[in-house]
């Protein structure tokens, strides 16, 4: 465990000087808020806590920058009225390219325009239900993509603030109708434990059934060597109604350390 906290604190604060590509690793991990409604489960909307942890990897270039982004957590929920208990399980990848915009107007704004091909998987258990308890919903997005960034000096090191929006445009959505919809009793079939199965039930969406919003603030503070603390906060919000309505707000908090790889 010692080797371990020295290897990442070495690599933490290693001098920029040792490394030739315009890259950062960024780690952190937090909790949050979520709000859910899955109408195949309950009529009621659930509210509680959650935690998770966040892995990403930035390569920057004068004309655009390559962002990987993986998230990883569970919410434990409930309604305002009742005792009932949902758990969601979520993992979210993101992969966006930006390119830098001219249009700063002498304001230290840089922005940026460009794509992003997103994945969400999330899987939810409803822990007093036993015919419908477990359901689950998958989509792969290709969207459209935005950030403002703005250095401010303060003693000398830059106090950076960020802001990215993210919209899908086109989803191909997977929610399979043999999960969570059954009577008592039910037995799955041969059929569907093929694991093309889900696939049968994949949909092409657009805004009209499916809609995702996601919404990246962060601030950050440089230290000398390159690398950087900064305190996030994401928005993720998303609402299937091509079937029984599914629909989540994902508020998260997260503190975590951008180590600069060059």
């Amino acid at each position: 465990m010692r080797e371990l906290l020295f290897f990442f604190l070495l690599l933490f604060f290693l001098p920029e000087i040792l490394f030739s590509q315009s890259k950062s690793l960024l780690i952190a991990t937090g909790g949050g808020v979520t709000a859910l409604k899955n109408e195949n489960m309950s009529p009621l909307t659930y509210y509680g806590p959650g935690a998770h942890g966040y892995l990403g990897f930035i390569e920057g270039r004068p004309k655009g920058i390559h962002q990987l982004s993986l998230y990883g957590g569970a919410s434990f929920t409930s309604p305002v009225t009742g005792s009932s208990i949902m758990h969601l399980y979520a993992f979210d990848f993101d992969y966006t390219y930006l390119r830098k915009s001219a249009l700063n107007a002498g304001t230290g704004i840089n922005f940026y325009a460009g794509g992003a091909f997103t994945m969400r998987f999330a899987m939810r258990n409803h822990l007093h239900f036993s015919n419908n308890n477990f359901d689950m919903d998958q989509a792969y997005s290709l969207a459209v993509a935005g950030m403002a960034e703005r250095a401010v000096k303060l003693k000398r090191r830059n106090l950076d603030f960020q802001w990215k929006l993210t919209m899908p445009l086109v989803s191909v959505s997977i929610v399979p109708g043999y999960i969570g919809r059954q009577p008592e009793g039910f037995i799955i079939n041969e059929e569907d434990k093929n694991w093309l199965t889900p696939l049968r039930s994949s949909e092409v969406l657009s805004f009209g059934s499916f809609f995702r919003m996601i919404s990246d603030f962060g601030i950050s503070w440089n230290f000398i060597n390159g690398n950087a603390i900064f305190a996030k906060y994401r928005w993720d919000f998303t609402q299937n109604t091509s079937g029984n309505y599914i629909a989540d707000a994902k508020h998260h908090f997260s503190f975590g350390f951008d180590i600069h790889l060059n």
